[in-house]
């Protein structure tokens, strides 16, 4: 057992109860992606008794399953993307509709900050559509 193995082994044993005593079984699933390596790791004949290990130079973060693993893994290369990077990905109708939300949200907050100012019922309603469809589609491209 090499040195990474021992340190999986460690972190393993400390986690989970049924791999306590038991044979571990090491495979390697990606090898130098991220800085680090991802293995599969065997400790028992249940169903549930494996795990994903990712390893680095500074620690061993244990994963339930492929789906966490990904998860996790995808958190440490959005950890990396610069601002820059994510501004990218939005699209240019994104950007208008942001754009002109953020318009009429800091227009109807000077309106209603003016204390002699009166809001009126047209505006209230306009703002309420542009408000409501912007972030109702907002949340429900994030799904």
């Amino acid at each position: 057992m090499d040195q990474t193995q021992t340190r999986i082994a460690g972190a393993v044993t400390a986690r989970y109860s049924t791999a306590v005593g038991a044979s571990l079984t090491f495979e390697l699933v990606v090898e130098d992606f991220l800085d680090g390596s991802v293995y599969y790791v065997e400790f028992g004949k249940g169903p549930d008794d494996f795990c994903y290990a990712f390893v680095d130079e500074r620690r061993v973060r244990l994963c339930d399953d492929g789906v966490q693993l990904v998860k996790d893994l995808q958190m440490l290369l959005d950890k990396r993307r610069t601002v820059w990077q994510r501004l990218k990905e939005f699209s240019i109708v994104d950007a208008v509709g942001a754009l002109i939300a953020l318009g009429v949200t800091a227009a109807f907050i000077v309106l209603v900050a003016i204390p002699s100012g009166q809001v009126s019922k047209e505006f209230l309603s306009i703002f309420g559509i542009i408000v409501g469809y912007y972030f109702g589609k907002s949340a429900v491209t994030s799904k």
